[in-house]
């Protein structure tokens, strides 16, 4: 199988089709240069995608692709749109034959087969991405026994992205479970309300020296659950852990990752 994606130069990708999937987020799928290429990314990992803005300026965001790594011939990314945001503004407004640039992948942190017992994974928004690029390696591999268990936060209701495929994948294999939590929640919720608490994280993740905490999310989200990231180099680094997990006695590095 030939990689596409190159993490020394940007190439451009064709967008084959869009679907429409909550009030500001859409499903891009892109062709790969043929049916047999493949994207060449590892879990878990990135790629950066490029557009020239109309003074003629580089606009670049890293966005984790939604399809599975060994598909074939095509790759989907997951795009919300932010208020004032130039890149998910023009991806949103890409027609299909148009094309994007795109460079990678990047390495986050490797994620292999029976490394771990257990992974707990702490997301927001559009931070579920990257995560669902670990659930679904780890679950369609039937040798590995990972246990996963995902706190997935939000907003509303409208606002959580891919949960027909999450709750599908908790439906199917037991080892990996899915908490929903809502700032805003109808009445007739079912899940977590409000904020991540450490009695959220208590019962669902992996206790400290028992598996990895991995977290990706808002700002916001991250400030209150482990500390953001360093944005001051590039790419950023992990910063100091605060937050819940540092109030729980996890430590960054062997406990948890910021994605």
């Amino acid at each position: 199988m030939t990689a596409s994606f190159s993490p020394d130069e940007f190439r451009a990708f064709v967008l084959r089709s869009r679907k429409t999937v909550s009030h500001d987020s859409q499903l891009l799928t892109f062709d790969l240069p043929s049916k047999d290429h493949v994207m060449g990314m590892t879990v878990a990992s990135c790629i950066m995608m490029k557009y020239l803005d109309a003074d003629n300026e580089a606009v670049i965001r890293p966005y984790t692709p939604v399809s599975r790594i060994g598909d074939k011939g095509r790759f989907d990314v997951l795009i919300k749109k932010y208020p004032n945001a130039k890149m998910g503004t023009h991806l949103h407004e890409l027609k299909e034959g148009d094309t994007i640039d795109v460079k990678g992948p990047f390495k986050k942190i490797q994620v292999a087969s029976n490394e771990f017992k257990a992974i707990g994974l702490v997301a927001g928004g559009s931070g579920i991405t990257p995560m669902y690029q670990i659930i679904l390696h780890l679950l369609d591999d039937p040798n590995d026994k990972t246990k996963l268990s995902l706190i997935y936060a939000n907003k509303t209701a409208a606002d959580i992205l891919l949960k027909p495929e999450l709750d599908e994948l908790a439906s199917k294999h037991e080892r990996f479970t899915v908490h929903y939590i809502l700032d805003n929640a109808p009445a007739d919720w079912q899940g977590g309300t409000g904020f991540v608490t450490t009695d959220t994280i208590k019962e669902r993740m992996p206790s400290p020296g028992q598996g990895k905490v991995i977290v990706c999310g808002p700002p916001g989200m991250m400030k209150h659950v482990s500390g953001d990231k360093d944005n001051s180099t590039k790419p950023p680094g992990q910063g100091e852990l605060t937050g819940l997990l540092k109030e729980l006695g996890y430590t960054l590095g062997d406990d948890v990752f910021k994605m």
